[in-house]
């Protein structure tokens, strides 16, 4: 893009884009993380995600593309059959919550590809990632975790720009957003602690930090029974005009779902 005078720029009259995910969230050619520590649910939390975003469903009372949007989702840690299995079992309580159109569109949108051993700090991961976008031609592609597509150092920035540029050439080339499941550093502060340190919590260098359009940190606040309290903190919404305060949510681990708002539960002694 060339220079522009203020004046021009501002008699430019772009088309704004529909938002992917209400409030500033998530727009097209955005990067969000989503991130927490060891079984504070982030995969499964991810997975509501992409079934919202693919069905025109609300996510944690913000709206996505009543139309759904086609999503990539792209699997590093959990095996194939096992993956299977999860999602199995987690269709069955979206089937009971959402309508046969949801259903229909769910299926259609959503495509799961399991890819242990791809690194996009790289060139050959870059292109087989650009083969099946070019195939599938998705809105959003899913990837879970960080941490096995980078080969590099992640706590070393450098190895880690790498990465953030060659996410931002497809953004560039591909009208998509690109959303990552990732962890937090361990910490000698609590879970429970009200320290907060904000995105910088994410495991690896700040650059995620400055990097990433939104972050999003799920942290579990209690469990009783076969239920678990957990939290979502916008971290960081460059382009929310107004703030997003914590939201409560509740899992169930009988139909695998979440659910927004009421009382967390608290933690069984």
């Amino acid at each position: 893009m060339e220079p522009r005078q203020l004046g021009e720029f501002l008699r430019w009259k772009p088309i704004y884009p529909t938002p992917f995910i209400s409030g500033g969230i998530l727009y097209p050619r955005n990067r969000l993380m989503l991130y927490g520590r060891y079984k504070a649910l982030k995969s499964m939390m991810f997975l509501a995600l992409g079934r919202a975003l693919a069905c025109g469903q609300s996510w944690m009372g913000f709206d996505t593309p009543k139309e759904g949007i086609r999503v990539l989702y792209l699997q590093l840690e959990i095996p194939e059959l096992l993956l299977h299995k999860r999602m199995a079992r987690m269709e069955l309580g979206w089937s009971a919550t959402g309508s046969k159109r949801m259903g229909e569109m769910l299926r259609e949108n959503f495509y799961v590809w399991t890819e242990p051993y791809m690194k996009l700090d790289h060139e050959p991961g870059i292109a087989a990632l650009r083969q099946r976008i070019e195939a599938i031609r998705p809105a959003a592609i899913l990837i879970d975790p960080v941490y096995k597509i980078i080969s590099g150092n992640i706590l070393d920035p450098n190895h880690i720009r790498q990465f953030c540029d060659n996410i931002d050439v497809l953004l560039g080339d591909y009208e998509l957003s690109v959303l990552l499941a990732h962890h937090a550093r361990k910490s000698a502060i609590s879970e429970d602690s009200s320290y907060d340190l904000g995105s910088d919590d994410m495991l690896g260098a700040a650059v995620f930090s400055y990097w990433a359009d939104t972050v999003i940190k799920i942290a579990k606040t209690g469990e009783k029974n076969n239920q678990i309290g957990l939290q979502l903190n916008f971290d960081v919404i460059r382009h929310a005009e107004e703030e997003i305060e914590p939201k409560a949510i509740v899992f169930d681990r009988e139909d695998l779902m979440f659910r927004e708002g009421g009382q967390l539960v608290s933690i069984a002694r």
